[in-house]
């Protein structure tokens, strides 16, 4: 009986590290749209510095094409269609900010 206690125990234990390890990555992660995105000067500059026009845009298709961009440890997973990412990812940066912080 008490083995079957401290496997009990041992389970609720590890569910309850699995669901917190589940939301704090969850908090780490937003969604945004590109057309939003382009408007955070952090943001704009992480995507141009991380998104490769060839690799991301291979071939053209239907739907919304979303990019995974890490800024100070948040990821953003910004998405739009075919050709707002090409209009984007063909114009210059034309400014680098001083400073990289996202406060929203």
């Amino acid at each position: 009986m008490k083995t079957l206690k401290l496997g009990l125990v041992a389970l609720l234990v590890s569910f309850t590290m699995m669901s917190m390890a589940q939301s704090n990555e969850r908090a780490n992660q937003k969604v945004i749209s590109l057309e939003k995105a382009i408007t955070i000067p952090q943001l704009n500059y992480a995507m141009h510095q991380q998104i490769d026009l060839k690799s991301f845009l291979g071939e053209e298709r239907d739907g919304l094409y979303v990019a995974k961009v890490l800024v100070q440890g948040k990821f953003f997973f910004v998405s739009g269609t075919y050709s707002q990412w090409y209009d984007f990812l063909t114009t210059r940066l034309e400014f680098i900010p001083r400073e990289i912080r996202i406060d929203r």
